[in-house]
Parts: C-alpha cells; structure tokens; sequence
C-alpha cells in the first residue's frame, strides 16, 4: 500500500531513472536503496562542481527518508520542522498566512528581502536563485506563488483605482445634482454720501434685522447712529454670547434705479459662508421667456455683503 503511494509521489526524471534500474521486481525495500543512491550521487555531482575547499558553499541535501516526503511538503510552502516565513509559526503554511493577507506585494517583496529567504517558495533556509522548487502562479503560471504575483498585484491596482473614480464621479454627479440651494440673493446699490457701490445680498424672511458687513462701513466711510447689545438665536434653539453693533442708516436701490428704500442695519464681521449663484444658461432662458429676471448670475460680486428682513 505505501510503495504505490511513494513511487506516485517521485519526480518524472527519478521515476524513468527508477524504472530504468529496476525493469522486473520493484518493492519498497529496493525503492529506498535505489533513492539513497540517487541522493549520494547528487551529493558528489554538487562536490565536484563547487569549490572542495569551501565546506560553507555545499548546501546540505536532505537524508533519504525524508527525500520523497519533502517533495509533497515543497507544494504548499512548508515543510516538517519549518515555520512561516511571514510569522514564525508552525501550524500553517507561508501562503495561508493572515499577516501576509494583509500586506501589499511591496511590502512581501521587502519582508523577504530583509529575512534573506526565498521568494519563490518562501522559505527561509534559501536564497531565489538557490531555490529548487517549482509552484505554480494560479493567475499568471509563471514560477512562484499566487501572493508574490506581480501581474496580479497590478491587477488589483488598476481594479481600486477604476472603482475609486467611478465612485468619485458618482459623488460629485450627486452632489452638483441634489446638494446645492439656491437662497434669494439680490445685486443692489447702496448710495451713502453721492457713493455708490453694488454689493451681493440675502433677502432672510426669517430675519428680524438687517445687517451689513464691517468691510462695507469701512470702504463706505459710513458714520455709526447708536449702539445695542443683542444676542442672536439660531437653528436648534442656540443662542449667541451678547454683543455690541453699531448701528447704521443706508440707502438701497436696484441695478435699474427705478426702486429706491431707506434701511437701518448692524454691522457684522461675516454675514455667511460661500452662496452659490444660477449659473445655468437653459434654467435662466426659461425664466426670462416667463418674464423672470435674475440679478445674480455669474458677473456679480461672489461673497455676501448684506442680509435684509422682509
């Protein structure tokens, strides 16, 4: 029973060698001479072709027990008595190691390097060039394991980065589509002292008071009445530190100058973050057929000067 299972087990050139030697009786007794043979014989091929002297550079070959069930072991990475290269452990093989799983090729590439072991098999008793055995890339066929696979590394990569884009043009389709409000903003004039300057504004129907920013007062030389203190409440019931405005009158108009009002605002460091604009030409077409005209397209001033309570 255990003859035909070790005599499958042999590489094709030791089998024909075999077959050769032995062409009538074969057993297990004579298999096993015939293979402690072949080792020492390849044990003083590797003598004579290296240098005698030199006891370092002759690689240790396996004792003839051993011989045939190295053969077996050499196909998942490991062998009896060895450990993972990636962990040191003993209980699985180098390509079923979970640390290894979660490396890139890089990262495996430099981890051998680093251990002085073999790429090819990944063990670590041997250098790459010095190794003799031969596995089988499942993705690319060539000589090593399918995790060193450089093809498939590659692969992967271009794969992540496909979905990577696809994902990111998903979310800025998404965003350019359902994500932006557009709030009532208006392109006014104020005139203060034969001074007029247009300014970008946001009409709050929810505002109890109308505010301008201090840049505005500034580059308008604009001449404060009074002062009050408030303290301003916003979404989600929260209310702000009190504070001191300055309090100023300021004379409003349209583009057309066919509208003309007085107001009383506070001054504001920042009256709010970025607003977009309407920016696109067919909507804007639309609305113009419906005797609608917008103000605030792309040529007027960008950032928030004003807000006015209805």
């Amino acid at each position: 029973m255990l003859f035909p299972m070790i005599e499958s087990a042999l590489p094709e050139e030791i089998l024909r060698a075999w077959h050769r030697t032995q062409p009538e009786t074969r057993n297990l007794s004579k298999l096993m001479l015939f293979l402690r043979q072949e080792v020492e014989s390849a044990e003083r091929i590797q003598l004579a072709r290296r240098d005698y002297n030199d006891v370092s550079l002759v690689e240790p070959m396996p004792p003839t027990a051993c011989f045939v069930t190295e053969l077996k072991q050499d196909k998942d990475g490991r062998k009896n008595g060895s450990s993972c290269v990636w962990c040191d452990k003993d209980t699985h093989s180098a390509v079923e190691c979970h640390k290894a799983a979660k490396m890139t090729l890089k990262e495996r590439l430099e981890y051998i390097k680093s251990k002085k072991a073999c790429s090819i098999c990944l063990k670590s008793n041997h250098i790459t060039k010095k190794c003799k055995s031969f596995p089988k890339c499942l993705f690319c066929q060539k000589r090593h394991f399918t995790i060193m696979c450089t093809e498939l590394a590659a692969k992967n990569t271009n794969d992540t980065q496909e979905k990577q884009q696809e994902h990111s043009n998903l979310s800025c389709h998404t965003k350019s589509a359902s994500s932006t409000t557009l709030l009532q903003t208006v392109v006014v004039k104020i005139v203060h002292d034969k001074k007029e300057m247009p300014i970008r504004a946001l009409i709050d129907s929810g505002a109890q008071r109308s505010y301008i920013t201090k840049d505005l007062v500034k580059k308008l030389g604009l001449k404060s009445t009074k002062k009050e203190v408030l303290t301003h409440s916003l979404f989600g019931g929260i209310e702000t530190k009190k504070e001191t405005c300055h309090v100023y009158d300021i004379s409003v108009k349209n583009l057309d100058e066919n509208f003309y009002m007085n107001l009383c605002v506070l001054d504001k460091d920042v009256i709010c973050s970025f607003l977009p604009k309407l920016k696109c030409n067919v909507l804007l077409g639309q609305l113009r057929q419906r005797g609608i005209v917008l103000n605030d397209c792309t040529d007027s001033p960008d950032d928030i000067c004003g807000v006015w309570k209805l």
